[in-house]
């Protein structure tokens, strides 16, 4: 039977993420497919938890196949999209598209 704090600050973020890794690697079975779905902080959450089994190695028995990960309307800062390349380069063609939008708009009301 899982804790259901293990000692952890369920108050927290940090604490609500590792419970939620903590009850992937007790319940969730290693070979199932596993869908990651957050809004707002969840996608926070999401993410830490998505980066916390990608570390783990081919065949380390707490390994989970997340296949997808859903996130609606994330709480991140371009901070933490720049932790990673692809993060990065996320962030610059959104940065750029998001100029050109501008530019479109206000070209089309004046």
């Amino acid at each position: 039977m899982l804790d259901t704090a293990g000692g952890l600050d369920l108050h927290t973020v940090e604490g609500q993420t590792e419970h939620k890794i903590r009850i992937m690697e007790e319940c969730v079975p290693a070979d199932c497919a596993v869908t990651l779905v957050g809004h707002g902080v969840g996608s926070y959450m999401a993410a830490r938890i998505l980066r916390h089994f990608e570390s783990k190695k081919d065949g380390d028995e707490s390994r989970r196949r997340i296949t997808l990960c859903i996130m609606l309307f994330p709480t991140m800062t371009k901070a933490h999209y720049e932790e990673s390349e692809k993060g990065t380069r996320g962030s610059q063609i959104s940065s750029y598209l998001g100029r050109m939008v501008k530019e479109h708009v206000k070209t089309f009301f004046l």
